[in-house]
């Protein structure tokens, strides 16, 4: 009996140490890195849910955008965009100067003129961090345009994560290995206010979501995963992309 006791005591204590380890561990990384790993936790498994592209991208272009965008823009010049033997669009950013009046575009003509941009200057890939990864642009939207042209501006992106396998093989990285979908869709959300100087703008930063989870958890997931990944704290990020894209529709 005595020593049925005994072991009972020494489980009990196990137990109480692991459970003071653990809370001590939670408040220590929360208080060093601003982690909080219940919510990181929670977060991480909205991050991997299947995300519905119907529901996510409202406004998806087409290849008819594709046609007619190059027809518009054709109308007003001559060459900026062109096609090779292949059929392929080229755009030929050193004929900016070609433009001498307004062009007015759909959303989706932009999109599309955009995904051609992307395809031609950055081969569809964008650098986050140390990280390289694949692109793919799934809308384009401008909202509550100003009459100075100031704007607001979203963009959703798809990249492919498969260039993070390498370190999540590596500990402590394999930890959240598991939770780490193969896709992420980025919808990112700026201001665009225009400067005097034609092609140029400044940006700032309004909200970023990473697929289905929400805004506010999307800023709290981006935040933790920079101290591990080192892809740019929220803003930062949410800036890069949008920044990326719209360099590429001026050239």
């Amino acid at each position: 009996m005595k020593l049925i006791r005994r072991l009972f005591g020494i489980i009990f204590s196990l137990v109480v140490v692991c459970a003071i380890t653990l809370v001590a561990g939670y408040f220590i990384i929360k208080n060093a890195y601003g982690i909080d790993l219940l919510n990181s936790y929670n977060q991480l498994k909205v991050l991997n849910e299947e995300v519905d592209e119907t529901k996510l991208i409202t406004n998806t272009y087409s290849n008819d955008d594709l046609i007619s965008m190059k027809e518009t823009i054709n109308s007003k010049t001559n060459g900026f965009i062109s096609t090779d033997d292949n059929g392929k669009v080229i755009i030929n950013f050193d004929k900016l100067n070609l433009f001498n009046s307004n062009i007015e575009l759909t959303d989706r003509q932009v999109a599309a003129y955009a995904n051609e941009a992307i395809r031609q200057e950055m081969d569809n890939k964008i650098e986050v961090g140390d990280y390289t990864f694949n692109l793919e642009l799934k809308q384009i939207d401008f909202s509550d345009i100003k009459d100075n042209g100031d704007t607001l501006f979203n963009v959703i992106i798809k990249l492919d994560l498969s260039s993070l396998e390498p370190t999540l093989k590596k500990f402590p990285y394999s930890l959240i290995k598991n939770y780490i979908p193969n896709y992420l869709y980025i919808s990112s959300n700026v201001n665009v206010n225009k400067t005097e100087e034609p092609f140029k703008f400044e940006l700032v930063s309004n909200y970023l979501t990473l697929n289905n989870v929400d805004k506010e958890g999307s800023k709290e997931l981006v935040n933790a995963l920079d101290k591990i990944f080192k892809i740019g704290n929220y803003d930062n990020l949410n800036i890069k992309i949008s920044n990326e894209v719209l360099l590429n529709l001026i050239g």
